[in-house]
């Protein structure tokens, strides 16, 4: 009976793990830099303001055309971070994948599912790090 109950409570104490692991991702808090690549047009180099973490995750799009845009349905997971924003009226969805050197770099698509590029450097890479290119 004891080997059955061990058995039995350790995939829930592995899932109870992955999931605290999941819920817990954050972001680096600071300065990130980075390249927008729009589809049809030059590349733009910006800054991303990011604070807090988890749920309360908030990243600003700094140094755009537009000024300031807010990123919002903001989702983080071990390897992904995904949102989205709105730059003269148009959603935007971005999917990027976390690199080797801690950058995320991903397309985004608008409504019409025309892609275009982001790149994101960790602040500890600013200095050194090249932003890549796509």
């Amino acid at each position: 009976m004891r080997t059955r109950v061990t058995t039995l409570a350790l995939p829930v104490l592995l899932l109870a793990a992955i999931s605290t692991t999941a819920a817990g991702q954050s972001l680096e808090t600071g300065t990130w830099t980075g390249t927008v690549y729009p589809p049809d047009g030059e590349a733009v180099s910006v800054t991303f303001d990011v604070r807090g973490e988890g749920s309360d995750l908030v990243i600003t799009m700094q140094d755009t055309p537009m000024g300031a845009l807010e990123l919002i349905d903001i989702e983080l997971s071990e390897s992904t971070l995904e949102f989205a924003w709105v730059p003269g009226g148009m959603l935007l969805t971005c999917k990027l994948e976390r690199q080797e050197d801690g950058s995320y770099k991903g397309p985004c698509t608008d409504e019409d599912g025309v892609p275009g590029t982001i790149v994101m450097v960790p602040p500890e890479g600013n200095e050194s790090a090249q932003t890549p290119r796509v």
